[in-house]
């Protein structure tokens, strides 16, 4: 502002034209140290025409004129200024005579309070004291806030933990991400702040806490690989390991999946290969790692692959994962299992009797258990050997009758039936069955019973086709006429349960006893075959096998076994891929011996094998692999104790030339009686050519339990 005072004449005319602010406070602001310094507040004047100068610190809102008292310039420390507040100088230029204009400066503002800065705190993200590579990604805020007083503005910089946070730091306007290009390396960071103020008081710093910055994923490797044989495992556990590392925040766990073949993965909970992949497990140790699995949960012949995946502690886990394959084999004829299924009903008379096998390799097993009376059994389990016993474990029967199960057949559909007998108070009748694979009983079609009215009929064996037909055999009472006796009975259903055909076959006749005790198909020549006993003059029994067509159950070809004067019998019956008839039973004349015949499929004999001693050696299952190995089962009687029962199983090849060096196998339950009723051959299923023995031994769970049911499985070839 400019003041004229108009002169006299021959008087100058005064005019103020500007005053700068000395370098105190040429910024506009006056800090504690400049405050400190005492220089002049004023810098150049300039103005013309006076020759007086006075000077005056106010407030910036204040009129610069004659209310103000002016004096010389004042210094920065000048007692006006020990309020903050904003201000600026007066200049009061007047000439001899006193006239006088007055002009300003630019205003300016004291700031005495230097900044100060309490704590840095870090983004959630890192308050687990860790950047990891998932922080990184994000590119987020490495600072969630700064603590800081008196300051207009806050610097920052990313520095390893060990730097000391002073003004020897270049700091950035700009606060740092997760991804800031400051990280060299990982290892241990901070971030410094700087807080700073527009008048250019003291500066203040801080720091966050130290966190470690790991952007490397761990690594994971598995050692396991080829080929493990449960011999060198005893038959008990295998044991899986593999090592892992990280090279910064160091591992916190390793966990793996294990796939077998190109299925499901394992599931510990359910002791079975049936959950989604991958389905991680925790492992015993981490650099150095193992887990344990059962023998009897893999599956010989199959491959198993590993995956592997580590974690550290700031989180990271590795995403191409560790891996390794191994597979499982077993040494022929070895256990698969590392301990028998066993099974006792309270201390009753419980007997296993026959067992199917699906195309999923899960075992049904049919027979029966004792309390007052007998009741069926029918039980459902893995490949594994582990029990399902949520949809099965059927225990079938009426109270204060006999109820016994004695074949179990599979269709391709994995449909469950089961035949056998109930007691109707005055004889037995025969009593089929059919349960889906989930075990749901078709009772609408399938809960039959079936009397012939004229006395004892019992259903033995069945079998299905390839188009899920059932074919059921046994015996009834006076079916072929009045007076037959025991008469062959065989009957072919549709999968609805509706009867196709049957046939009644009087053998013996004079009414004695004939039964078809096994039932065979042959799905390429549209064939029934059915075994089983006639009784002939003399009350001998002989064996015989008989080729039916599919069509109407009509008979095609008859073979007997043996001649007068002894008692045989047939037990089992299959087919090979060729065709070919094997039929496994028992020779009696002083003593019990068995035998196997093969049969062309005319049925024209062609091998047979059998073994005579002094003692009762009883042949009662038979069964067959995918190359037309021929595997047999039964019991004898023990020499050093010839009250004593033990199990046998021999090997045959298709000639039935015998394989004694792996095979002929004996078992014993360690007490008085062992009987092997089934041999069961895993050729149609994904568990290829294994074979469970299913059988009886007497207080097998216990020292007073009677009879007990037990299951083994081996390794086939």
């Amino acid at each position: 502002p400019l003041r004229l005072r108009f002169p006299l004449y021959g008087q100058s005319v005064i005019v103020f034209s500007s005053l700068a602010l000395g370098a105190a406070v040429s910024d506009g602001y006056l800090s504690l140290a400049e405050q400190a310094g005492a220089t002049s507040l004023g810098g150049s004047l300039v103005s013309s025409g006076g020759s007086v100068y006075s000077y005056a610190v106010v407030l910036s809102s204040t009129t610069c004129n004659s209310s103000v008292t002016y004096a010389g310039m004042p210094n920065s420390n000048d007692a006006s200024l020990l309020t903050a507040n904003t201000y600026k100088l007066c200049a009061k230029v007047a000439d001899a005579a006193g006239n006088a204009v007055y002009g300003s400066s630019a205003s300016f503002t004291t700031d005495f309070v230097a900044p100060s800065l309490s704590s840095v705190t870090l983004a959630s993200s890192l308050t687990d004291g860790y950047l990891n590579v998932a922080d990184q990604t994000a590119a987020s805020a490495l600072v969630a806030s700064v603590s800081a007083a008196n300051h207009d503005s806050l610097g920052y910089v990313v520095v390893l933990s060990a730097t000391a946070c002073d003004s020897s730091l270049t700091y950035n306007s700009t606060a740092p991400k997760t991804d800031s290009a400051s990280f060299t390396a990982d290892g241990a960071w901070k971030v410094c702040v700087k807080a700073t103020d527009s008048a250019g008081n003291t500066p203040a710093y801080g720091t966050s806490t130290s966190f470690t910055r790991d952007v490397v994923r761990p690594t994971s490797a598995v050692s396991t690989s080829g080929s493990i044989n449960s011999s060198t495992t005893a038959g008990s556990t295998t044991v899986i390991s593999g090592s892992a590392s990280d090279t910064t925040s160091g591992l916190t766990a390793v966990v793996i999946s294990i796939q077998e073949g190109s299925g499901s993965c394992f599931d510990p909970a359910a002791s079975d290969f049936t959950a989604a992949c991958p389905n991680w497990l925790a492992v015993s140790g981490s650099t150095s790692w193992t887990y344990t699995i059962n023998d009897n949960e893999l599956i010989k012949g199959q491959t198993y692959t590993v995956s592997a995946k580590a974690s550290d502690n700031a989180g990271n886990a590795q995403t191409s994962f560790g891996s390794g394959t191994f597979s499982f084999t077993a040494s022929e004829g070895s256990a698969l299992w590392s301990a028998d299924v066993k099974y006792d009903y309270s201390s009753g008379d419980d007997r296993a009797l026959a067992g199917a096998v699906d195309s999923g390799g899960n075992l049904y097993v049919v027979g029966y258990h004792t309390a007052s009376d007998k009741n069926w059994l029918i039980k459902k389990f893995s490949r594994r050997g582990v029990e399902d016993t949520t949809n099965w474990n059927k225990d079938v029967g009426d109270t204060g009758v006999d109820d016994i199960a004695r074949s179990v057949a599979i269709d391709p559909s994995d449909n469950v039936y089961v035949v056998g007998s109930r007691f109707n108070g005055t004889d037995y009748d025969w009593m089929i069955k059919k349960y889906s694979s989930s075990g749901v009983e078709d009772q609408a079609n399938w809960d039959m019973l079936i009397n012939s009215g004229n006395g004892n009929d019992e259903a033995l064996g069945v079998a299905t086709d390839s188009s899920g037909n059932v074919y059921v055999v046994g015996y009834g009472r006076n079916i072929a006429s009045v007076s037959s006796g025991e008469d062959v009975w065989l009957k072919k259903f549709q999968s609805d349960g509706s009867l196709v055909c049957e046939q009644k076959l009087d053998e013996g006749g004079a009414s004695l006893t004939d039964r078809a005790t096994a039932v065979a198909v042959n799905n390429s020549s549209s064939k029934i075959f059915i075994t089983g006993y006639k009784t002939a003059a003399g009350s001998d029994q002989r064996l015989f096998v008989k080729r039916l067509r599919m069509s109407d159950c009509s008979i095609e070809a008859s073979a007997t076994g043996d001649s007068a004067g002894s008692s045989d019998y047939a037990a089992s019956i299959k087919i090979d891929s060729t065709g070919a008839v094997y039929v496994a039973g028992v020779y009696s004349a002083t003593d019990q011996d068995w035998w196997i015949q093969k049969y062309t499929s005319s049925l024209a004999l062609s091998a047979n094998v059998n073994q005579v001693v002094n003692r009762n050696h009883v042949a009662q299952a038979i069964g067959i692999d995918s190359s037309n190995r021929v595997y047999v089962g039964g019991y004898k009687t023990m020499s050093a104790a010839p009250g004593s029962q033990d199990v046998w199983l021999r090997q045959f090849n298709s000639s039935l030339a015998e394989n004694t060096t792996t095979w002929n196998k004996t078992f014993d339950g360690a007490s008085s009686n062992d009987q092997a009723t089934a041999v069961v051959v895993t050729s149609g299923s994904i568990d290829a050519d294994n074979v469970y023995m299913i059988g009886w031994s007497t207080n097998l769970v216990g020292g007073s339990s009677n009879a007990d049911w037990w299951i083994k499985k081996l390794a086939g070839p």
